[in-house]
């Protein structure tokens, strides 16, 4: 501070500074440091006065003992800063998950090339790459491994844990689900997804009947609306059990095949997307969850869930759901 006062005045003509002036000149810089200061720091809150205090008191007395839940406004401002501190727990609303993967999508799609993984074409319905990507298009925010997560964390082996598991999730299409398995607890470093289409770098291309995962590498694999796909259902059978640890679970959903419906039922199903283009048929081999645990046969040791099929089938109704853990 001195030598800059110093060289301040020199370049006004003087050659000599009296200590005097010095000292002065030094005292008007410290003022004018103490008002930057100052004006830097926000305004002191006016103290609210008694009867203020007591209002505001009986206010949030109201809020928090009457019956209505509705979030008022100052609850509303009091979370904010809660959620900025924890902002994983925003994963939990759907329509979070689903503007993140919207928006994720639009900027991915806009300069990454789809990924298509190799398959054979005896394992795979014809038209199904190109069924689901209309379906993506339809359905981007479809969320189907819901039906199952919270079942999954309702088992106390699982539930203890999520975030120490790692999952597996097949035919995902969109990372829609993946935002839920976040919501749910896992960790990005332990959630792996496959599909024979990807636009996400975060889901690798590839094939049910042959994944590219190593051996006893999963904890839980999802296999969620993609059975139906496969001509080769018991080779995806082999394929799961591959990869799961031994005492891994399947976490299973899929709707009934059309097949098994009763006639006075069949009108019930609703209809695909108006723009989809026609699958080859798929075998009709899944009617009830116990033709989902005879394709694992001896390897099953325990089911944990089960949920068959019950009119209407409407949706909801047709969806075969069962969690059952692995021995080798």
């Amino acid at each position: 501070m001195k030598q800059l006062l110093l060289r301040t005045v020199k370049a006004m003509g003087y050659t000599i500074v009296h200590e005097p002036v010095f000292l002065q000149l030094q005292e008007r810089a410290r003022r004018a440091e103490e008002r930057l200061e100052a004006l830097s720091k926000p305004a002191a809150a006016p103290v609210p006065t008694p009867e203020a205090l007591q209002h505001d008191m009986e206010f949030e007395r109201q809020e928090y003992t009457g019956t209505n839940l509705s979030i008022t406004d100052r609850q509303y401002n009091a979370l904010l800063p809660l959620l900025a501190e924890r902002r994983d727990e925003l994963f939990k609303i759907p329509f979070v998950r689903d503007y993140l993967a919207t928006q994720r999508h639009k900027h991915l799609t806009r300069d990454r090339a789809v990924d298509y993984a190799p398959f054979d074409d005896s394992d795979v319905l014809g038209n199904t790459v190109k069924y689901n990507q209309g379906a993506l298009d339809h359905y981007l925010s479809l969320d189907r491994i819901r039906i199952t997560l919270n079942v999954v964390n309702s088992i106390s082996t699982l539930g203890r844990n999520p975030h120490e598991r790692k999952i597996l999730l097949i035919g995902p299409r969109s990372e829609t689900e993946l935002y839920s398995a976040l919501a749910a607890g896992f960790t990005p470093g332990n959630i792996s997804a496959l599909d024979l289409f990807s636009y996400s770098p975060l889901v690798t291309p590839g094939d049910m009947h042959a994944i590219p995962f190593a051996d006893n590498h999963f904890d839980i694999v999802f296999i969620t609306c993609v059975l139906s796909y496969s001509k080769n259902v018991q080779k995806v059978a082999s394929e799961v059990t591959r990869v799961l640890k031994d005492g891994g679970y399947v976490a299973f959903v899929e709707p009934m095949h059309y097949d098994f419906l009763p006639a006075e039922h069949k009108t019930d199903v609703p209809k695909p997307y108006d723009k989809a283009d026609d699958l080859e048929p798929a075998p009709a081999f899944y009617g009830k969850i116990d033709d989902v645990l005879n394709l694992f046969g001896d390897s099953v040791a325990e089911v944990n869930f089960r949920s068959d099929p019950s009119p209407p089938y409407d949706g909801w109704g047709l969806m075969l759901s069962t969690i059952f853990r692995i021995k080798k």
